[in-house]
């Protein structure tokens, strides 16, 4: 995508997953390419909800792949991501009570981030510090929604499927090919 930006990022997954498992090597390549897309599709959102849920900040280890971790930078030189304390979470950007950066939007949207009861739930911890106990704009707490964050027990019951429609072939070293049994 890199060298073509425009292109439907499903093609190039369909591209990716008959490179990767050849349809001939494959014992049900309709279920495997079902069962990945229903896993990668939404990939971009499961990791931005392990590691900046509700637009907390970026909360991943350096050095590691950017792999979840709550306290990654949290305790680096660059500072402090989500503010988190026995109060509540997220970083106070509003004009009245914070930072002030919330107010560098034109309007409408400054007014929209300086708001708590405006703000979109995806971008709350960003520009405001709440108690836990924040009842969202879909109906769960902040609490909640970080504690639910993420799909990735289901993307763990989706593998065991693509398992089962997995390669029936594999490839020796000698390279003659050679029947799986297990």
């Amino acid at each position: 995508m890199a060298w073509a930006p425009g292109l439907d990022p499903a093609v190039v997954l369909d591209e990716w997953l008959d490179l990767t498992f050849p349809p001939a090597t494959v014992g049900d390549p309709q279920l495997l390419r079902q069962t990945l897309h229903a896993m990668m599709d939404g990939s971009w959102q499961t990791y931005e909800s392990y590691t900046a849920p509700l637009g907390v900040g970026f909360m991943v280890r350096p050095g590691s792949h950017h792999g979840p971790d709550v306290d990654g930078y949290e305790y680096t030189p660059w500072g402090t991501y989500h503010f988190a304390d026995r109060d509540g979470v997220g970083i106070d950007r509003s004009r009245a009570t914070g930072t002030g950066f919330a107010a560098q939007y034109p309007l409408p949207w400054s007014a929209v981030y300086e708001s708590v009861e405006q703000c979109p739930d995806e971008l709350l911890l960003f520009f405001h510090h709440v108690p836990y106990e924040h009842v969202l704009q879909s109906g769960s707490t902040v609490i909640q929604h970080i504690c639910a964050a993420g799909a990735a027990p289901g993307c763990r019951r989706r593998w065991g499927t693509a398992e089962l429609a997995a390669p029936v072939a594999t490839i020796p070293v000698d390279g003659a090919a050679a029947a799986s049994t297990g």
